[in-house]
């Protein structure tokens, strides 16, 4: 069945899927030490309170300074009055001499300010010390996060602590990293270079202090510092581009890899500008990706500058960019309330082999995001540290980070590679328009997923060469790879197969529909097939009386034993009045009734119609039916819905489903639990007008519940809060509904990003209409460059949760859309 689950008790799903497949795995904050390198990270959840690791990691070290000693401190962000600031002025009160640069344009301590004195000073750079290369940008910051320890009372020298978090209690919050060096003298000394030349330059305007070179690029640990100097030309003396060959040197830092070597990249940022104002990383991850290097990111996905561009272009360049947005937060620019539990680090990891078969291991940690002004305008720092153990500490927070986008939860949830999966494993065509569905018994849960595949995908219903395929799963092992149902037309003709349906009995058996063209001459019929769990397939009848006209879109209901309905949109009377009808079958494709006329055109009505229907069956083999009906031909869309009984006749008569019948209501989905407890789900665009919520004619998904019988149990309900100036909300469409035996459901829509790209969302409700327990309003799609589509959702008998979208990640750069999997998670 393709919305709801068989007669079980849903309450058995947490305990079984328990055992099977969901172990908690807690995470927390890490401390690896290596030598003389000690890594820290931070772990807040989104939902989680704020992990201090990284700013009581610090004060620990202001606390060992050494009475006598001096430390130098530049940070952009300086606002933790009860910790780093009270510490600083502790170290100072015993003799420290503490040195601090601030970026003024930042909230400046004023304790600090007036509490330095002597030796000890505060000084403020405003929009940089470096100043701003282009004079009519005011942009440029001190984005530094870096101190330097003369000495500690543990015996320490020489001690550096770098840093992606500033010394504000908001960034507790977020995923950060830390690493502090010990007794590299040489370190130091270019560490306290550049916090004097931060010093000197804070007052003077007028010109550029570029940090042109870095002086050991084959020493273990190296600071690379900024802004750059990048030059016009390889001739463009004592540039980046002439000493380099690249304008960009974390570009250079990435065509040093070796891809024909086990060559591997990893990328960890919480801002990364698209192509356009950072280009050399993208030409040098695309040429070292082409190359045969494995290439992953880990992004924040959405940079205030260029509106997610960069993760539309790393996708574009067919890279992994998973897409550290929590669930549930929708950006805006400037919005900071949703930055809790996302990622703040800044990391790149490269490592390949070299010619005599030794691991070369790169980590570049530090202030610098993979943007143009941390290239060109900022005071920055990366810092490079190539030491093995340092480097495992990184790939194992990395592979944590990108964990945390693909579980969503994995204190809930556990950590599953059935949690993201591609469904087409062989095809390479363009895969959209899925279904799927999940039935079982006993503890097996099967599960079929349908798609179209083809190279012509046009939302108009034009597809051209597309073909039904087929994926089956026994509790979350696929059976077999994609199996293609439909047989491809001639060709030279305009032959298609579109808008597959499927429904799964308790045995694991699907049965699949679609409407065919094969002939391509544009006139539909519809094709039914019967799937077993080994793949074999049978040919069932066609489900209408009559091949005259179009038949197209169709749905499938199944029951437990293998009966089931299918309804379609209908044109055989030759006019252009669609009608919805169904018919029933039984396991083995005997018919049990004929075709029904489900929907109906108001009398002397002379324009109208019904379309995209879809159907769901409950225990006692009842259908529900709903679509877009506009019986009185007036254009207004509003959703029928009406039940069948196991022998044609109407055990709910055809009604509208919405009260609120203002604007259109589209794209209509429903489920039903084992009872007969329906809820349909819809896209609502409101006109201006009394009880509008929506003003701005932005569709927005409703549900609405009704009983056994039919009848509403409340209006219709928003299935998203309405926007507020903290959670901007775009166009909601697609949406598609599962609901349990026990009457708790779960909707998923596609929705417009602020980047104008699309998202998958769902969320998940009690059978009462509230959400306590329940699947929190997530973002489904892991990777969120370009559009995904299309979503699909299905509940099984356990509770086991699964949706398919079809995703566009590299926005067609030779790849097409893929179809995804998200499997195993349960609606709480």
């Amino acid at each position: 069945m393709r919305r709801r689950t068989s007669r079980s008790l849903v309450a058995l799903a947490t305990a079984t899927l328990g055992v099977t497949l969901l172990t908690p795995t807690a995470a927390q904050a890490e401390e690896v030490t290596t030598g003389n390198y000690t890594a820290t990270f931070n772990y807040t959840k989104p939902n989680g309170s704020n992990d201090t690791s990284i700013s009581t990691g610090l004060g620990t070290l202001i606390d060992l300074a050494k009475p006598g000693s001096t430390l130098y401190m530049s940070m952009y962000w300086l606002s933790d009055a009860n910790g780093i600031e009270a510490k600083l002025l502790a170290a100072h009160a015993r003799n420290v001499t503490v040195k601090v640069v601030i970026e003024s344009f930042t909230n400046v301590p004023q304790a600090l300010k007036t509490g330095l004195t002597g030796n000890s000073k505060l000084t403020e750079c405003y929009r940089g010390c470096l100043d701003n290369p282009d004079p009519e940008d005011d942009k440029a910051i001190n984005h530094n996060k870096f101190v330097v320890f003369d000495e500690l009372t543990d015996g320490r020298t020489n001690v550096v602590w770098q840093s992606s978090q500033n010394m504000s209690p908001s960034q507790n919050g977020e995923l950060n990293n830390a690493i502090t060096v010990s007794g590299n003298v040489s370190l130091a000394i270019k560490y306290r270079a550049a916090f004097t030349r931060q010093v000197s330059r804070a007052g003077v305007t007028g010109t550029v202090k570029y940090n042109s070179t870095y002086d050991a690029p084959t020493a273990s640990v190296e600071p690379i510092f900024f802004p750059r100097d990048t030059g016009t030309g390889p001739t463009d003396t004592g540039s980046d581009h002439q000493v380099y060959g690249n304008p960009d040197i974390v570009a250079h830092q990435i065509e040093k890899v070796d891809c024909a070597k086990n060559g591997r990249i990893r990328l960890a940022t919480s801002s990364l500008n698209g192509k356009a104002l950072r280009p050399a990383i993208y030409t040098a991850l695309e040429d070292r990706r082409k190359a045969g290097c494995a290439v992953d990111a880990v992004v924040r996905d959405f940079d205030a500058l260029d509106a997610n561009a960069g993760v539309n272009d790393m996708t574009g360049i067919n890279v992994n960019a998973y897409s550290m947005r929590p669930g549930g937060c929708r950006y805006i620019p400037s919005d900071e309330s949703c930055n809790h539990g996302t990622v703040h680090s800044k990391y790149l990891l490269t490592e390949w082999e070299n010619a005599q078969g030794q691991r070369v291991q790169n980590t570049y940690t530090g202030s610098h995001n993979f943007t143009k002004g941390a290239l060109v305008r900022n005071d920055e720092t990366l810092l490079r540290l190539s030491d093995a153990g340092v480097y495992d500490a990184f790939v194992a927070n990395f592979n944590k980070l990108r964990s945390a986008v693909v579980d969503i939860d994995a204190a809930k949830y556990g950590s599953t590679s059935q949690h993201y999966s591609r469904v087409n494993a062989a095809s390479a065509g363009d895969q959209h328009d899925s279904a799927t569905a999940s039935n079982g018994s006993g503890t097996s849960t099967y599960q079929a997923v349908v798609y179209e595949d083809g190279d012509n995908h046009n939302p108009a219903d034009t597809q051209l060469g597309t073909n039904a395929y087929l994926r089956m799963y026994k509790d979350g092992v696929p059976l077999w790879n994609e199996k293609q149902l439909s047989v491809s037309g001639a060709a030279g003709t305009s032959w298609s197969h579109q808008k597959p349906d499927v429904g799964v009995d308790r045995n694991g058996n699907a049965i699949v529909v679609w409407a065919g063209d094969d002939d391509g001459n544009k006139y539909a019929n519809i094709e039914v097939r019967k799937i077993d769990q080994a793949g074999n397939v049978t040919v069932l009848p066609r489900p209408h009386a009559s091949a005259d006209g179009h038949q197209l879109r169709p749905t499938v209901a199944v029951a437990d034993d293998g009966s089931y309905t299918v309804a379609w949109e209908d044109t055989a009377n030759g006019t252009t009045l669609n009608q919805v009808k169904a018919s029933g079958w039984s396991a083995t494709g005997t018919r049990s009734h004929p075709d029904v006329q489900v929907s109906t055109i108001n009398s002397g009505a002379t324009t109208g119609s019904n379309r995209r229907p879809d159907a769901a069956v409950d225990g006692a083999g009842n259908t529900a039916i709903v679509w877009e009906e506009d019986a009185d031909g007036n254009g207004g869309i509003n959703i029928g819905l009406a039940k069948l009984n196991a022998t044609g006749g109407f055990a709910v008569p055809r009604k509208v489903a919405n009260s609120l019948t203002d604007g259109q209501q589209t794209e209509p989905a429903v489920a039903q639990a084992a009872d007969g407890r329906t809820v349909a789900t819809w896209a609502d665009v409101y006109v201006p007008g009394t009880g509008s919520t929506n003003p701005a004619r932005a569709a927005r998904i409703q549900h609405r519940t009704f009983s056994a019988t039919g009848a509403p149990v409340a209006a219709e309900t928003v299935t998203t809060p309405g926007a507020d100036s903290k959670r901007a909300i775009g166009v909601q469409v697609d949406p598609d509904v599962a609901v349990s035996d026990a009457g708790d459901f779960v909707v998923a829509w596609r929705e417009t990003f602020v980047d104008g790209k699309q998202d998958v969302w769902a969320r998940g409700f009690n059978a009462d209409g509230g959400t306590g327990g329940r699947l929190p309003t997530t973002r489904m799609n892991v990777v969120t460059g370009h559009d995904q589509t299309d979503p699909a959702v299905s509940l099984a008998p356990n509770g086991r949760l699964a949706l398919t979208y079809s995703d566009d990640y590299d926005n067609d750069s030779g790849g097409f859309n893929e179809l995804r999997l998200r499997d195993g998670f349960l609606n709480k």
